[in-house]
């Protein structure tokens, strides 16, 4: 907002306010809504995806469609590519996440969340001790209880079933952006290189100094680094959509002809 720029934040289905996912396949059902989304804002101007861990999976996956009104995205730490031995554990679903989905006598709520509120700094933080409580307080809240806990167990192994055929990555024509972090415990930085590989035009910035949410580490970085990749990437596909538009019209005048 400050550099003139303007970004709608949104909460995707199954978190924040938004309603909950319905039951059955996730990936079809945040599809939807990303291009409702994108349908929306494209009647205001030029639309640049951002969107980090599933944000990013999500951004890429409406790239994927060539209707779509996008000028770029940006992907940050999107999984299903080189994960975590953490994201493997929970594909595999060991004894340990078996039994405890399975115990007849619920843990108590106060501590499920004192768990949480250990875990999810270190999760998604570079350094747990910059952690900003308020921030760290907004993921701990989807974790209340020991049957929500169970719920989001549950939704964390579909979603990565899911995401074995998430992508169609030769199907990515507009600028992107892949930015992998060195600190990050869920998705390798490596998951980011691979990425960048398999979309041959597309951009690479890996930073060592960053965990898996680094718009919590350096707001300010990041929020540079979009306004100019914004810039960039709807300079780029404006440019790309008139010599694409005069070709068509060249080509009529001909058959014309």
């Amino acid at each position: 907002a400050a550099a003139g720029i303007p970004a709608v934040a949104v909460d995707l289905p199954g978190f924040g306010d938004a309603q909950p996912l319905r039951p059955g396949p996730m990936l079809p059902q945040l599809d939807a809504f990303t291009a409702a989304v994108v349908r929306e804002q494209a009647v205001l101007g030029s639309v640049v995806l951002a969107g980090n861990s599933l944000g990013g999976t999500m951004s890429l996956r409406a790239a994927q469609n060539s209707r779509s009104p996008i000028s770029g995205v940006v992907s940050i730490a999107a999984p299903g590519f080189v994960d975590s031995w953490l994201i493997r554990t929970v594909a595999r679903y060991p004894l340990p996440l078996r039994l405890y989905s399975s115990l007849p006598v619920p843990v108590p709520g106060f501590l499920v969340r004192k768990v949480a509120e250990q875990l999810v700094p270190r999760l998604l933080y570079a350094n747990s001790g910059a952690a900003d409580a308020t921030q760290v307080q907004r993921f701990t809240a989807l974790f209340p209880d020991y049957r929500a806990t169970k719920s989001r167990l549950e939704q964390a192994r579909q979603l990565v079933a899911e995401l074995a055929d998430a992508y169609r990555l030769d199907s990515v024509k507009v600028p992107l952006l892949v930015v992998a972090c060195g600190k990050d415990k869920l998705v390798t930085a490596a998951s980011g290189r691979q990425l960048h590989t398999l979309v041959p035009h597309s951009r690479l910035l890996v930073r060592e100094d960053w965990g898996h949410c680094p718009q919590l580490d350096d707001p300010v970085e990041i929020a540079e680094l979009l306004s100019y990749f914004a810039a960039s990437a709807v300079r780029t596909t404006q440019a790309k959509r008139a010599v694409a538009t005069a070709s068509e019209a060249v080509s009529e005048d001909t058959a014309a002809g």
